[in-house]
């Protein structure tokens, strides 16, 4: 078709051309596998209507070899929703796949290092490797992203990892940050060994970067939202544990309490107070114990494994065991402390009670002292309110009894050898009454000398029989005549209290034989005690001596009858009638 075109018909369905070609309309092909190629048998690029595969699939396609296998084509496929894709060929998988509502797909080989990449210039930002066993994609630079989830029931997952290799230095920090604003809030920090790329002092830090544990927390940290919320420690506190603010937090609570608190042993100090006094462990091998110390650590108090206390000593004697060789050693007081009494030992284990009152008192119950281990039984007791001494007892000053009740008797006109009479001191001071004084004198001037040998005896009967005795006493009493005067001319004698006097001991007997004994010495040491009116006596007036008993004793009702009697008896024949009076005084 003209000279210059060289536009040829070739073959049934082809029009050629040997030279350039330009056409300034519209090219209409029509024929359903109508295609439009470079010219050669394998042209490096042709368009088509229809696909290898299919006759709807308008086909772009390029090679650069006379195999088809390196060809690369663009398609739409209307057996796939009218997807565009690219790919080798519409044979095989496309690498993108483009649909009409949006829909893109991308696809990358098998088993390749680089089966992806997108790099600027040369250098890779994203690559896809997928390599089998290993597939992973690579970021060369920073990666930005929002939230990330994991789906749901993946199991175990390995969520970052940083691979260890041989030849890193041992050693090395191999650490992973997450961080907020530039500020790494958790490290997972490592160090490589050195050894065929393995890790060593693997560590997760929080608010540090250089953890130096296994977990390393710098800054304030809770555990635990409220006391109903438990945190468990599986392992040993391996440093101090020091309050952030002194005097501010509590070790437990009024409703949440430690069970048990252990201190070491080797520790001075187990527990210290704000002024440093301290509660230790009791440093002796043999028993062990507590001592509370003070700030410079002198041992205030011990207490053992005996259950012992010790305030001054660290080997307490006794329950209570209080040491000090200036003051006294114990002290009870009231209030504040102006009202007080004061125990203290000597160096000779004597014991001084100082007392601010003026009053130590034993109410409702008895105070003994005794010479040994043991008192001695003493079964006679009223109540409480009793004082024993097992052996002497000196008083400098005077001794005062409390009320007594007396019983008197009688006795007149007395001359013949009789009893005198009996007196009922039954129920005067209950069962088992004390005789405090016992007092017998010849009443009145019975006209001349006179001695009466007297028996006084107590018995648990009205009928006062001798096998009712519960004790007796015998003695003399005297009256003598005075002289009408120590001069010729005086009207008065002045007698002495015992001169001229005989003197005999009350003889005390339990049963069996007694008599009268005349003494040279003063009989009030055996208690009994004489007494006369001495001084100045009008003449023919006399003198008496008044036998008194002062010991104290106490008469045992044995059989509860409440039948205590007194008897005085005459054992003398009488040359002239006397009265005899008796006074007995019962507390």
């Amino acid at each position: 078709l003209g000279a210059d075109t060289n536009l040829y018909r070739s073959g049934a369905n082809e029009l050629k051309t040997d030279d350039n070609l330009t056409i300034g309309g519209l090219l209409t092909v029509q024929g359903v596998s109508a295609e439009l190629t470079s010219g050669t048998a394998s042209p490096t690029f042709y368009i088509s209507n229809a696909s290898a595969t299919d006759t709807y699939d308008p086909t772009i396609a390029f090679r650069t070899g006379a195999s088809p296998t390196t060809k690369q084509s663009i398609w739409l496929d209307d057996s796939d929703f009218d997807k565009l894709k690219f790919g080798l060929s519409s044979a095989t998988y496309p690498v993108l796949t483009l649909g009409t509502d949006g829909y893109a797909l991308f696809e990358i080989p098998d088993n390749s290092a680089t089966a992806m990449e997108i790099k600027e210039a040369t250098n890779s930002y994203l690559t896809f490797d997928t390599t089998n066993g290993a597939e992973k994609i690579v970021f060369g630079k920073d990666l930005e992203i929002g939230l990330m989830n994991v789906d749901a029931d993946s199991g175990a997952v390995n969520f970052v990892n940083m691979d260890i290799s041989t030849s890193a230095p041992t050693s090395t920090v191999e650490s992973l940050s997450i961080a907020l604003d530039g500020t790494a809030i958790l490290t997972v920090y490592g160090e490589s060994s050195g050894v065929a790329g393995t890790l060593q002092n693997a560590r997760v830090g929080i608010g540090t970067t250089t953890p130096a544990y296994l977990l390393d927390v710098w800054g304030t940290s809770r555990f635990g939202s409220a006391t109903s919320t438990q945190v468990v420690f599986g392992g040993y506190v391996q440093s101090d544990i020091i309050p952030y603010a002194d005097n501010s937090y509590s070790l437990g609570a009024s409703g949440y309490r430690w069970s048990n608190i252990y201190a070491a042993t080797s520790t001075v100090g187990d527990l210290v107070f704000g002024n440093d006094f301290r509660i230790t462990e009791s440093e002796l091998p043999a028993v062990a114990g507590l001592y509370i110390q003070n700030a410079v650590g002198d041992k205030l108090m011990t207490i053992d494994e005996r259950g012992f206390v010790g305030v001054g000593t660290v080997t307490p004697a006794r329950a209570l065991s209080a040491l000090d060789s200036d003051s006294p050693q114990m002290r009870l007081a009231q209030t504040d402390d102006s009202s007080y009494s004061d125990f203290q030992v000597d160096a000779l284990g004597n014991l001084t009670i100082s007392l601010s009152g003026d009053e130590m008192i034993i109410p409702d119950d008895n105070l003994k002292i005794c010479s040994g281990g043991a008192c001695p039984a003493f079964a006679g007791l009223l109540g409480n309110g009793n004082l024993v001494v097992e052996n002497d007892v000196f008083i400098g000053g005077n001794l005062v009894l409390g009320d007594a009740n007396t019983k008197t008797g009688v006795f007149a006109g007395l001359q013949a050898t009789s009893t005198l009479a009996t007196v009922d001191i039954s129920g005067v001071k209950g069962n088992n009454p004390v005789v405090r004084r016992v007092s017998v004198y010849i009443d009145g001037d019975p006209g001349a000398d006179t001695n009466v040998n007297c028996r006084l005896g107590f018995y648990n009967s009205t009928s006062t029989t001798e096998n009712n005795l519960i004790t007796d006493y015998y003695f003399n009493l005297t009256y003598t005549e005075t002289d009408g005067g120590a001069n010729a001319g005086e009207t008065t004698d002045t007698v002495d209290a015992t001169a001229g006097l005989a003197k005999y001991d009350l003889i005390r007997y339990l049963g069996g034989t007694a008599e009268n004994i005349r003494l040279v010495a003063d009989p009030s040491d055996f208690g009994l005690t004489f007494t006369a009116l001495a001084g100045a006596h009008n003449d023919n007036t006399g003198v008496a001596r008044v036998a008194e008993i002062t010991n104290l004793f106490q008469l045992y009702d044995a059989d509860g009858t409440n039948t205590i009697h007194a008897k005085l008896e005459n054992l003398s024949g009488l040359n002239n009638a006397v009265n005899i009076n008796m006074i007995i005084e019962l507390q």
